[in-house]
């Protein structure tokens, strides 16, 4: 009889020991899903934060996408441009070569003139214009100028030149 009590308690004591272990299981099981869950929380908020850096720099990419567009869009004015200018560079100098051939051609004319001229016609180009004719042509070029109509030189002057009344 002896034998059964001993046996009971080693039974007792492996039903505790199994109870213990079965326990701490629980225990363990417990802080392992409490540190589980803190972590998931901290894991959430910064999921939470980086959706927000995501949508930061999702509105940034988008503006800094219109911004090329529109320096795309300048470089490509600017490149009609340079072309439109050299183009009209380019005119510009084909009718300033035009009009310097065309003054080398009125030199040579001139110079032909000149040197194949009568004595009479260089005698006219060489006199000397008088004063009073000088003046007279310096009066009327100045009368001509439309800024200078208003000047009383200028009034004066058109009165002269209206037919006289018939008495």
């Amino acid at each position: 009889m002896i034998a059964e009590p001993l046996f009971a308690s080693i039974k007792a004591r492996l039903i505790i020991v199994a109870l213990l272990l079965v326990a701490a299981a629980f225990a363990s099981i417990g802080l392992k899903l409490y540190f589980t869950s803190a972590d998931l929380e901290e894991a959430l908020k910064n999921a939470d934060q980086l959706r927000g850096q995501k949508a930061t720099l999702q509105s940034d990419l988008d503006l800094i996408t219109a911004d090329l567009r529109s320096s795309e869009k300048e470089v490509e004015r600017l490149h009609r441009e340079v072309q439109l200018t050299a183009s009209l560079l380019s005119d510009r100098e084909n009718k300033r070569k035009q009009i310097e051939s065309a003054k080398q051609v009125d030199k040579a004319i001139l110079a032909r003139v000149i040197s194949h001229a009568d004595s009479q016609t260089q005698h006219f180009a060489g006199a000397h214009l008088p004063d009073d004719f000088i003046r007279m042509l310096k009066r009327a070029s100045y009368c001509a100028n439309s800024d200078n109509q208003a000047d009383s030189l200028c009034d004066a002057a058109s009165r002269v030149n209206l037919p006289l009344p018939d008495p």
